[in-house]
């Protein structure tokens, strides 16, 4: 895997020294390298790359700028020009910021730079005043490349925070609105990487090394199971849909390739009370406007290889309480979890967890820290006398150490290859913490 990081050779922007922004090159390489890739820094005009000297001063020096200078600045020295690269011969293309990259981004040369990789399916990031990379490049159809596209950048509140509003060619928030791009804003100086398809933008050096990891999720796969019962007894339930769509969503922009299987196959039956007006996410109006394929003609969970995916993730719903705490599905999990897969389960979604056995026969969960709808919820809901077992107390019973946080409130615990979250308000913190 080959990773292409991209600097600005720009030492001054008008009369204001400038350059790299030392971590926003430093961050991206160590976290690439350290994931085995093979790593270029190329840069504009090639030759040395001007450090921003504000980026290394005692205040914003980072570790990985020190662990540049024990390694000797190498990377930073006789780079190949950016002209000189064949961009879709890397994985990974990334733009590094600095205010030099106002200077020598925003060309037509660069824009096809980036046009030329992301049209050929390559990852193409940007943190900071990166993304000035992307001010010219296009699709294959002509359009801005961040056109209806989520992203992050240097922010216009930042740039004044800075006092170089007046010094930069333009406002580069405002310039991706322009362009049609829908600006993810964190507060100023916060860490904001955002994924979308293969865009990947982070917002200020602080970002750096978010957005890094995230162009490392691309190729992985997810497989997010459903229930297939429609009632529990006399109760009807079902999918608790933002169990489903909330880390269909976090994985689905992370690069992702996602499937939605059942128990059963066939079309999902959603728990109503999930998507009435109390209680529909934003995830859950996204997946109605994307027309709730997901849901629809799945297959079954018996037909998938749980071996080829990277995450099995288990949603909940009470349908669970039905057809999960079975053998077949505790083979299914056992099988995952032995291939070292990240096994995952939110809210009932751990009564797959049940009869999930380790290689030496014991429960997964044994010895395990993990989260699950708790009986204090379950009581809350009414239904503590139409669920066939309590589950946090099964948890315990099978030597589960359980973490519990206050009814309704967000939790999720990662404990090695195994990752659990206490009711829907934790399925997207589940899901995230699949990715780390």
């Amino acid at each position: 895997m080959k990773a292409l990081i991209v600097c600005t050779s720009a030492a001054k922007m008008g009369d204001h020294d400038t350059g790299l922004w030392s971590e926003e090159c430093t961050g991206p390489y160590y976290v690439f390298k350290d994931a085995g890739y093979d790593v270029t820094v190329c840069s504009i005009g090639g030759g040395d790359v001007t450090i921003d000297a504000g980026s290394v001063n005692e205040t914003f020096k980072t570790e990985n700028d020190k662990r540049m200078e024990k390694d000797g600045n190498v990377v930073f020295k006789g780079t190949s020009k950016l002209a000189d690269q064949d961009v879709t011969s890397y994985d990974i293309v990334f733009f590094s910021g600095g205010h030099g990259t106002c200077v020598d981004f925003p060309t037509d040369a660069v824009g096809a730079a980036v046009s030329k990789a992301f049209n050929a399916g390559k990852v193409v990031a940007a943190v900071c005043h990166g993304p000035m990379a992307l001010v010219n490049a296009k699709t294959e159809k002509g359009e801005p490349i961040v056109k209806g596209k989520k992203i992050a950048c240097f922010t216009d509140v930042e740039e004044g925070q800075v006092g170089l509003t007046d010094k930069v060619p333009f406002l580069l928030e405002a310039k991706m609105k322009e362009l049609g791009a829908t600006v993810e804003v964190a507060e100023p100086w916060n860490d904001k990487a955002v994924r979308d398809g293969n865009l990947v933008t982070g917002q200020n050096p602080q970002s750096s090394v978010s957005v890094a990891k995230l162009c490392l999720q691309q190729g992985k796969k997810a497989l997010i199971v459903s229930t297939s019962a429609a009632k529990m007894g006399d109760h009807d339930t079902g999918l608790w849909s933002e169990e489903c769509t909330g880390p269909y969503y976090v994985f689905k922009d992370a690069g992702c390739d996602v499937t939605v299987c059942s128990i059963n196959g066939g079309d999902i039956t959603i728990d109503a009370g999930s998507v009435n007006e109390t209680f529909k996410t934003e995830n859950d109006k996204r997946m109605e406007k994307d027309g709730n394929v997901v849901f629809k003609g799945t297959s079954k969970l018996a037909d998938q290889d749980v071996t080829s995916y990277d995450i099995v993730f288990f949603s909940g719903g009470h349908g669970t309480c039905v057809d999960f705490p079975t053998d077949a599905v505790g083979a299914a999990v056992s099988k995952a979890f032995a291939a070292g897969k990240v096994v995952a389960a939110v809210c009932h979604g751990p009564m797959a967890l049940v009869n999930a056995k380790t290689e030496k026969g014991e429960p997964i969960v044994k010895g395990k820290k993990i989260a699950c709808f708790t009986d204090v919820e379950e009581g809350q809901v009414g239904l503590t006398e139409k669920v066939p077992f309590l589950l946090e107390a099964k948890m315990k019973e099978l030597g589960a150490t359980v973490e519990v946080a206050d009814p309704w409130t967000d939790k999720a615990v990662r404990d090695g290859n195994l990752v659990t979250g206490q009711n829907p308000q934790s399925s997207v913190s589940v899901a995230k913490l699949c990715l780390q």
